[in-house]
């Protein structure tokens, strides 16, 4: 490809409106205002600055609001004046090298989002702050990252937690013909004194490793994940895990390609939750979760055993 020597520019952004209503969303477990009608309003505007394959500045403001919300805002709907992104990028050994080095406020995601997702389904996506390695080849790719997850503050700037340390690597292998695999570790280092599933208050260090496989053959699709967690908190021992099967097969030769899938997701939960057993309750760190597990994300993965069948079809 031809090199331009001097910077690329580029500016955009996006609108995002959306009427939301929901009835006995706790079924129950709160009284009084049960339903609740209102809009939710996301504007994002973003520059984008690279010089070469060299180097690269990305800033992406944005304003998030809510409008005729009865009950009190999530703390995901409202944001009025934020930083969504704004990073540096720079490939420390020249153009065309595989390695970027990214300092700064900046989306994760990984895998199909059931760990690791910026939630843009919410009003307010989710942000890190930290640095994040990711090496690039032909049939694999390899991510390594240390961040902050960032704190919305409605009054003020928001700004990085500073006792929750958030870290990982993510491989990822799609050197078979239509199939990969993906093989992942996240940690977590938490200081900020939470009860634990058996009671008990204090510092919490968990870490997850798993791995993911998914392809293709003919008119079948098929995903196959199994992560396991360990670590202590509040000075008990945590021992989790969770696995998903997904399948379905896709009707290619008739109109609208309709899919028939099921799925089975599995998440451990503590058997006998008191001070000093074990915590066996996965966390399923920061998801794009209703994606999985309904729509009105009442269900987390977590103490779960939950089984679908779907029908997906394609109009256009």
């Amino acid at each position: 490809p031809t090199r331009r020597a001097n910077p690329s520019p580029s500016i955009g952004g996006e609108f995002r409106f959306r009427m939301e209503s929901s009835t006995n969303q706790a079924f129950g477990a709160v009284r009084g205002q049960t339903q609740d009608n209102f809009q939710q309003y996301r504007l994002m505007l973003h520059f984008d600055l690279k010089y070469r394959d060299t180097a690269r500045i990305f800033f992406q403001p944005g304003s998030m609001l809510v409008g005729d919300r009865e009950r009190a805002p999530r703390p995901i709907d409202e944001n009025r004046l934020t930083v969504q992104q704004l990073f540096f990028d720079v490939k420390p050994f020249g153009d065309g090298t595989a390695l970027t080095v990214r300092v700064g406020r900046q989306d994760l995601q990984y895998g199909r989002q059931r760990f690791i997702s910026p939630l843009n389904w919410a009003n307010t996506r989710r942000r890190f702050d930290g640095v994040k390695l990711f090496w690039t080849a032909d049939d694999w790719k390899l991510d390594i990252f240390y961040t902050k997850p960032t704190v919305i503050r409605p009054e003020q700037p928001d700004r990085y937690n500073e006792e929750y340390d958030f870290y990982g690597a993510y491989f990822t292998y799609t050197g078979i013909p239509r199939h990969g695999v993906d093989v992942f570790f996240f940690g977590q280092d938490d200081t900020r004194n939470r009860r634990n599933p058996n009671g008990r208050r204090g510092d919490m260090s968990r870490y997850t490793l798993g791995s993911r496989f998914w392809g293709k053959t003919g008119n079948w699709d098929y995903e196959a994940m199994l992560a396991g967690q360990w670590g202590t908190w509040a000075g008990d021992t945590i021992q989790a895990w969770a696995w998903t099967l997904d399948g379905g097969y896709t009707f290619a030769d008739c109109s609208w390609k309709p899919r028939i899938g099921a799925a089975f997701d599995f998440a451990s939960g503590d058997s006998n939750p008191r001070p000093g057993s074990t915590v066996g309750t996965f966390d399923q760190l920061f998801p794009l979760g209703h994606a999985w597990l309904g729509l009105i994300d009442v269900v987390a993965r977590q103490n779960v055993n939950a089984f679908n069948l779907n029908l997906t079809a394609w109009p256009v």
